[in-house]
């Protein structure tokens, strides 16, 4: 017995691409709203929500919106309060906006910000990135592998290869010492004897000597490696120093560096423990995202580390604008495809298509193809609308054959004249009735579902959301989050558009002007990390 399937190859030869519907979004669930689901857009008035498990992306051109029709969104109070996120927050906007997370359960939410430059006045929380890498701990030895492929990637220059794999190879060996040593790891340590490497003056022989006696076989053997390669008159020592000093370079930024010494303000093993979820923002200046790239990268490897040692813990969303300015990130991918199994959601933002090669060999392919939710919107580079045009999918079309039809019709009238003047109907009968088939003639063809032009022109508001739980792309709305009345008094102002004081929030009569109220903290919230200033802000006739 033939098999049966649902195919309908012969009706659409081409492809059967098509947009979903409101309905299809409703069976799917994401007019649902949970504490643990993301903002997604609108459509046809009705906010639309994602609550899976898989990675998300994100992709629109420069300025187009993403922080105010997407992402403020979930960062604001009411949305997505049950999950613990990590926010790369470029500027400090993200922060700024969402910084009252006192939920209307009273609760309020850890709210930490990693901000070494004190951008708008934003608290300034110390955090080791690397407090994992203990003496004590049991897997420190693949901890700080993963920590090293971050910390000096791989660039994918063949002629890299040979300095970039030594150079990790004496950071591990320089890192097991300080660890001895110290208990655990501190970046500023690292700096410091990596910069006493290429000297090789009394200070390095201290340190040396504490490699050699360290009982480290592999930092013994990593010392001696050193000093016999002093006198390499080919270029390999300075090249490999090379590597290292150019890994640790942003520690020379001493805000930076005491950003990431002790003591510290919170252990990133505090975000798997049982209780309120936590918002961590890591603000940096967007022009220092490349220059700061290793602390940013090594802030993320230990989130997941401390994750996946306790995969039962609260569920983590990853928030990574801007994330193609990271340059090579190989955890990104790999959260992609393995990170909703110990509990890691990653959500990346990105200006193009092509700024995902960067992270890693694959990376695209990697990212595209495990993505469970992606979102398209203001494609203006070519590459982009490309890849959008594509998988959005092709159709078929039937259309009308203007000149088979015309020929038939005339063939018919010319056949219809002759049976009228004496023809023989036995003869012409079944030639006319092919011709009056032939009139009505169309042809199938295939089109994109939209072409690569037509995806660069989409409305200004509109934007393409492809679902794991849709059975097609969804064409839909973003508007942005002031012009919502149910998200008065959720939001601060943005630092970069005054004025500071006051908000504008939708009312039934319009929008209207709210002050920003500033008074002592209440005794109930003194204790959460974001008023041990003493202080607490809410918008006027919103107090938490």
């Amino acid at each position: 017995m033939a098999m049966s399937t649902h195919f309908e190859n012969e009706e659409h030869p081409f492809g059967s691409a098509e947009m979903a519907s409101a309905h299809d979004a409703a069976r799917a669930g994401m007019f649902r709203k949970s504490d643990t689901a993301i903002y997604c857009g609108e459509l046809e008035g009705r906010s639309l929500f994602y609550d899976g498990e898989g990675g998300i992306l994100l992709v629109a051109g420069a300025r187009s919106g993403k922080l105010r029709d997407i992402l403020a969104y979930t960062l604001c109070k009411g949305i997505c309060d049950g999950r613990t996120i990590i926010v790369l927050d470029p500027k400090g906007e993200l922060a700024a906006i969402s910084r009252d997370q006192i939920l209307e359960s009273g609760r309020g939410k850890k709210v930490l910000t990693f901000n070494p430059r004190g951008l708008h006045n934003l608290p300034q929380h110390k955090i080791n990135p690397v407090g994992y890498l203990k003496w004590s701990s049991p897997t420190l030895i693949p901890d700080l592998k993963l920590f090293l492929e971050n910390w000096i990637a791989k660039s994918g220059a063949a002629q890299a290869e040979y300095f970039e794999h030594n150079a990790r190879r004496w950071a591990e060996a320089i890192c097991l010492s300080l660890i001895k040593t110290h208990g655990e790891l501190e970046l500023p340590q690292f700096y410091r004897v990596v910069n006493l490497l290429s000297g090789g003056g009394k200070e390095w022989i201290d340190f040396a000597y504490e490699m050699h006696t360290s009982g480290i076989q592999v930092s013994r053997d990593i010392e001696e490696e050193i000093a016999a390669m002093r006198e390499d008159r080919s270029g390999g020592f300075q090249g490999i120093i090379g590597e290292l000093q150019k890994s640790v370079a942003c520690l020379s930024d001493p805000l930076l560096s005491e950003a990431v010494s002790g003591p510290v303000s919170y252990d990133l093993s505090e975000l798997c423990e049982d209780g309120m979820p936590v918002q961590l923002y890591l603000v940096v200046p967007v022009e220092m995202i490349p220059l700061w790239a290793p602390v940013l990268k090594s802030l993320f490897v230990g989130c997941l580390i401390e994750k996946s040692r306790e995969p039962e813990a609260r569920r983590q969303l990853w928030i990574l604008d801007e994330c193609g300015q990271l340059g090579s990130f190989p955890v990104v991918p790999q959260m992609f495809t393995y990170g909703a199994g110990i509990g890691i959601q990653p959500y990346a933002v990105f200006q193009s298509t092509s700024q995902m090669d960067a992270l890693a060999p694959q990376a695209r392919q990697l990212i595209t193809s495990s993505a469970s939710l992606q979102m398209y919107f203001a494609t203006r580079d070519l590459g982009s609308a490309k890849t959008v045009s594509e998988v959005l999918g092709t159709q078929t079309l039937r259309t009308d054959d203007p000149l088979t039809q015309s020929r038939a019709k005339l063939k018919k009238e010319q056949l219809m004249a002759a049976l009228l003047g004496g023809g023989d109907p036995f003869r012409l009968a079944s030639q006319i009735a092919q011709l009056g088939h032939e009139t009505g003639h169309t042809r199938k063809h295939a089109r994109q579902l939209r072409t690569p032009d037509e995806v660069m022109r989409t409305a200004k508001d509109g934007m393409y959301l492809l679902c794991d739980d849709l059975p097609g792309p969804l064409y839909a709305q973003r508007k942005p989050y002031w012009t919502r009345r149910w998200m008065a008094g959720r939001y601060h102002p943005n630092p970069y558009h005054p004025p500071l004081e006051s908000v504008k929030v939708a009312t039934f009569w319009g929008m209207r002007p709210r002050k920003i109220i500033t008074e002592d903290v209440p005794a109930q919230y003194a204790h959460l990390p974001q008023y041990r200033g003493g202080s607490w802000s809410y918008v006027e006739g919103f107090r938490p």
